[in-house]
């Protein structure tokens, strides 16, 4: 892990002092800043509701940064700084048009351009490399299913749950493929264990890649 920046609490007060002073005037109090095991979000911003005299107001804030995922020092602030945009927006009681929306995007994209920063509207930590020392390494039961239309979806299915969905995914509308495999890659720990048939969509590359590196089951029917 000689590259992983070992992230502090003491680093997100640091930099949001810095971001506050350069990029929000040191309008913003400092919220509860604190790291999160979270294995599907770099980072989140949360916040209370309650109405003062007829207006709506926002408090409570708090800012939480994952230390689940290999990330280089950059990468860390450019989270914090995503997650200080949604901080502003909520404080100042800005509308947007969604989470992500006009507003946030033209932050966002005002301040790469501007500074450098490499932000994105979303990006899932299940796109960057899990710090494996930290997460149990174990086999998961992987469904892996192709649909007509192009779209490919991949499952961690509990084993309890195989017959009933080895059944049920044949009368998936547009099915075009499907198949079980065993795999022990740590991607899959921010998988949740499913008991329906339902799955997270991926690219056509990253799906015929993950089934490279799977081993596939052979089921008697």
């Amino acid at each position: 892990m000689e590259n992983e920046f070992k992230l502090t609490k003491g680093h997100l007060e640091t930099w949001f002092a810095q971001f506050n002073r350069d990029y929000f005037e040191a309008k913003l109090p400092q919220p509860k800043l604190a790291l999160s095991h979270s294995k599907t979000q770099l980072g989140a911003m949360r916040f209370k509701r309650c109405i003062k005299m007829g207006k709506m107001e926002t408090f409570d804030h708090s800012i939480r940064v994952s230390i689940m995922f290999k990330q280089d020092e950059l990468g860390y602030k450019n989270v914090l700084l995503h997650e200080m945009i949604h901080y502003y927006i909520a404080y100042n009681n800005i509308q947007d048009t969604s989470p992500h929306g006009v507003v946030f995007r033209k932050m966002m994209n005002q301040l790469n351009s501007e500074y450098g920063w490499s932000m994105k509207v979303s990006e899932s930590g299940k796109a960057l490399q899990v710090a494996q020392e930290r997460l149990p390494r174990s086999e998961f039961l992987v469904l892996a299913l192709v649909l007509s239309n192009g779209k490919r979806f991949l499952s961690v299915v509990t084993p309890a749950s195989f017959r009933k969905l080895n059944q049920q995914v044949k009368w998936v509308k547009e099915l075009e493929s499907y198949g079980w495999y065993v795999s022990s890659d740590v991607y899959f720990n921010a998988y949740p264990r499913v008991r329906t048939l339902r799955g997270v969509e991926v690219t056509p590359d990253f799906f015929e890649n993950m089934l490279k590196t799977m081993t596939k089951l052979v089921i008697s029917e």
